[in-house]
């Protein structure tokens, strides 16, 4: 009898095994940890149901469709924070590097990516206003005191900070 019935459920069984690893997968690529993973994280031998490898089926649908969306985050983010350190001249921080490198797409790999491109964003907004500031002062100073364009800086728009220190100095040198 126990034969009969391991012979009968034992398709339903493999395909349990087969979304089992699937999703597996899919909790290990957004990060989730076993303890997480509920009903998710083992098998067991008790429940074989139909109504159960429906969730399974339901469940990898949702984390599909999660890691596509946290997957075009992930490029989102990632084009930007490159586009804001090459504006600004900046070098990737070594864990931004790392969670490209990985295409880390967990919520704390998210997470970070959005605080560095928030702050590179701010570090773009302040150096730009300090920029027109300085730029502002360095043209009020060459009218003032009729500067000949041949020996006025040239007026570069990167923001980086080799450029904010060379409008720095040259504020300097026209105050003395």
């Amino acid at each position: 009898m126990f034969k009969e019935l391991t012979i009968k459920y034992r398709p339903r069984r493999q395909e349990l095994e087969r979304l089992y690893d699937h999703l597996s997968d899919l909790f290990t690529r957004l990060g989730v940890n076993k303890e997480d993973r509920g009903e998710f994280s083992e098998i067991g031998d008790t429940d074989i149901t139909q109504e159960r490898l429906n969730r399974f089926k339901q469940r990898i649908n949702t984390l599909d469709e999660l890691i596509e969306q946290r997957e075009n985050l992930f490029a989102s983010l990632e084009s930007r924070i490159s586009t804001l350190n090459s504006e600004l001249q900046e070098e990737m921080l070594q864990d931004i590097k790392d969670i490209i490198s990985h295409e880390s797409i967990s919520d704390s790999s998210l997470q970070r990516l959005q605080e560095e491109e928030a702050r590179l964003e701010e570090l773009k907004s302040n150096r730009q206003e300090e920029s027109d500031e300085l730029i502002k002062e360095i043209q009020h100073y060459y009218l003032i005191f009729a500067v000949d364009p041949s020996d006025q800086i040239e007026t570069q728009t990167d923001l980086s900070e080799n450029t904010l220190n060379k409008l720095r100095d040259e504020v300097e040198f026209l105050r003395e």
